[in-house]
């Protein structure tokens, strides 16, 4: 018996090492990545904004450049299919043309899985993906079916071919896709990858005792004689109240059950890739935090030991966006955690930032670009280049602009306090934020 656990754990561990190999691009690779692109609704090409040029610079001087394609792109005065019954907040749409732009300015490799995928059917998606395809951007997420729309896709550079897998957390419940069952005879349904989970409330034994009674007392006659309704109330650890489910745990606050198979599915698309390319990257778009209070964007529970777990899989980068804000950057076993870019492009509300009788969160209106650099298959240095949203020419609203020294400093400074809870300690130099990463190990 101590020798077949002994071998178990010299096999786990020789797994681990194997996860654990470096990429394979060559020396003085570069990835960059950012956040979502809500926008530009028309090409931008020609206005020469110099805080846009900037940012161009460093998407096309990267080997490759990663971003969130938020929102459809096709030109709409020939579309000939209608807004979908649910949209992820609002229809964003681009011309067809700002695919090629998002080409020039140095993207290779797009995500689609969003809560904007289908804003316009499944229809205006499948034309946004040609829209991409005719600029020559890889682009991962949806699919015309569960199974293509989890599977990777890959951009080939000068220093080696990237990855990119791409799961939504946040998505609208018509933008799943399925794969086909023949028994029934029904055909695959296009849609994204969805990474499904279920909210918790945790609450105390105490709170939980309240709640019980509170269910009791309301709950009604035909209620108590169905038993798949009222047991909840009366026996276990959880209780569903509406579309609320409250568990007992001595830690109050927000959590999130993953489905299993969506969590099981993202590593193996991982694995998969990892065997057929040199680096790479996964991505999330989750709004999901730790708290109900909209004021903490803390990372829901799930996030860290997912992205760890992808990691070990064989991830290089993950990068999560979707929360419009800039959070902190981990470093775990030498690769790098985004848990929030920001918005490259955010063409939402006027140069107020009114929207819907709404005024949006200033912080929203912040970016950054972050470029790794790799150095025998490993990130030597990431540089993290701030910007802010152009709120005052019209033409260019809501595109990257260049900061003030005091904004650089002010955006640089709350990633760095984010960071800090994961250890990661970045330096600021200039209006640049640093992470330097140890040579060996």
């Amino acid at each position: 018996m101590r020798l077949l656990i002994t071998a178990l754990l010299a096999a786990s561990i020789a797994g681990s090492a194997a996860a654990q190999a470096p990429a394979t691009v060559k020396d003085g690779f570069s990835l960059a990545v950012t956040g979502d692109l809500i926008g530009p609704e028309h090409s931008i090409t020609g206005y020469s904004d110099p805080g846009t040029l900037r940012i161009q610079r460093l998407l096309s001087g990267a080997d490759a450049a990663f971003g969130n394609q938020e929102g459809a792109i096709f030109d709409f005065d020939k579309f000939s299919g209608w807004p979908a019954a649910q949209n992820g907040g609002g229809t964003p749409v681009n011309d067809a043309a700002v695919a090629f732009d998002l080409k020039a300015m140095g993207f290779r490799l797009m995500s689609m899985a969003n809560n904007h995928a289908t804003d316009f059917g499944v229809e205006g998606m499948a034309l946004t993906r040609q829209a991409l395809d005719a600029a020559g951007v890889a682009h991962a997420g949806t699919g015309d079916s569960l199974t293509a729309a989890r599977a990777p896709a890959y951009a080939k550079t000068g220093r080696g071919t990237v990855a990119l897998v791409s799961f939504a957390g946040t998505y609208t419940d018509i933008s799943l896709a399925t794969d086909p069952n023949p028994a029934r005879g029904f055909r695959a349904r296009p849609g994204l990858a969805p990474l499904r989970s279920r909210e918790l409330q945790r609450v105390t034994p105490e709170q939980m005792r309240t709640l019980r009674e509170i269910a009791a007392r309301s709950a009604t006659p035909d209620a108590a004689k169905n038993p798949e309704v009222f047991s909840a109330a009366r026996t276990g650890d959880e209780l569903t109240i509406g579309r609320t489910t409250f568990r007992v745990d001595e830690r109050p606050g927000l959590s999130y059950d993953l489905d299993a198979g969506d969590r099981a599915a993202a590593l193996a698309s991982v694995k998969e890739a990892r065997g057929k390319a040199d680096l790479v990257l996964f991505s999330i778009h989750a709004h999901e935090t730790a708290s109900s209070d909209p004021e903490d964007a803390r990372p829901a529970d799930y996030m860290r030991p997912l992205f760890h777990d992808l990691i070990d899989a064989g991830a290089d980068a993950v990068v999560r966006h979707g929360p419009h804000a800039l959070l902190g950057v981990e470093i775990y076993k030498g690769r790098p955690i985004f848990y929030g870019m920001g918005s490259l492009m955010f063409q939402v509300g006027d140069r107020n930032r009114q929207f819907r009788g709404f005024t949006l969160p200033a912080e929203w209106y912040d970016g950054a670009v972050a470029v790794s650099e790799y150095r025998e298959g490993r990130v030597a240095v990431i540089r993290i280049h701030p910007f802010v949203q152009n709120l005052e020419d019209e033409r260019l609203q809501g595109t990257p602009k260049s900061p003030s020294h005091e904004d650089a400093q002010r955006i640089l400074k709350r990633i760095q306090v984010a960071s800090a809870q994961f250890g990661t300690r970045i330096d600021i130099e200039g209006d640049v934020g640093v992470i330097r990463l140890p040579t060996e190990r």
